[in-house]
């Protein structure tokens, strides 16, 4: 850790929070080139993948598990690559990175770092996000990391793309119910982040509109909810997912879940676009 923090406080940073489930990870296929990174974009990142284990408690059912002490990763920003297909997997936050330097926003001697936190399959329903949730506790504490590390360092934006386990999960609540569980665990997620860190911009997305089809009311709770929180929150918004194809639409592997390369490239870059229009 001493190492990665004196490698760190070496820059300025604007820092971009990158968090939710798979499709804020990377989970994107498909032709597109690769979002490239001009060398002024950096993450952090954790080494150990949160997994899922069996519980020991109920075996029919799974937790996730994260481990402590955190091994961090700190260099220039890159993308996953899948294990099987050895592929890059795109994701949003660079293109939002990119999109944020052509915009002339990134002041000269400064850099950007993405704090990757993400986790797929997560969300509120199983408590894997949320105060006192291990997701979270690892979000605060590689935040801490990132804005200590360097006094100039800052926080300029919140990237959160979850709600679709909390669409299909917790399957006795009604749609007023599963409203209001999401609601009251957001709400209470985000402004304790707030309390700690400042009014940061936070800006959300909508799901895949070829999955939603499976789960549509659900869905529709979900992602209302999630605008409606935006509204109460303020400087927050959710950006459209609108016309932006799935994995299966685009390379045809049954993956209908998962924006492809190309439109979760697009969807960082509607992010910036809402990023601009709170600023």
């Amino acid at each position: 850790m001493e190492q990665l923090l004196s490698a760190l406080k070496n820059y300025k940073f604007d820092i971009i929070v990158l968090a939710g489930q798979s499709n804020a990870e990377g989970n994107g296929f498909g032709n597109t080139p690769i979002a490239e990174n001009n060398g002024q974009v950096f993450q952090l990142s954790d080494k150990n993948v949160a997994s899922f284990v069996p519980d020991p408690a109920t075996p029919i059912k799974v937790i996730l598990n994260v481990v402590f002490p955190l091994d961090l990763y700190f260099g220039l920003a890159k993308e996953r690559i899948e294990t099987y297909r050895k592929e890059s997997m795109g994701e949003l936050s660079l293109t939002f990175a990119n999109e944020y330097i052509k915009a002339g926003l990134l002041s000269e001697g400064r850099n950007l770092l993405i704090v990757k936190t993400p986790a797929g399959g997560t969300g509120f329903a199983r408590k894997e996000w949320g105060l006192g949730s291990v997701l979270y506790k690892r979000l605060i504490e590689m935040t801490d990391i990132a804005l200590n590390a360097n006094p100039e360092n800052r926080l300029v934006a919140f990237l959160w793309h979850q709600g679709e386990h909390d669409a299909y999960e917790n399957a006795h609540l009604n749609n007023a119910e599963r409203y209001e569980f999401y609601k009251e665990n957001f709400m209470a997620q985000m402004n304790d982040y707030r309390a700690k860190y400042g009014n940061v911009p936070i800006i959300c997305g909508e799901f895949q509109d070829d999955w939603t089809k499976d789960y549509q009311e659900q869905s529709d709770v979900v992602e209302k909810c999630i605008k409606d929180c935006c509204e109460i929150l303020g400087n927050a918004c959710m950006v459209s997912s609108q016309g932006l194809p799935s994995n299966d639409m685009e390379v045809g592997n049954k993956d209908n879940a998962h924006f492809c390369r190309w439109a979760i490239y697009e969807l960082g870059r509607r992010y910036f676009k809402g990023y601009e229009s709170l600023k």
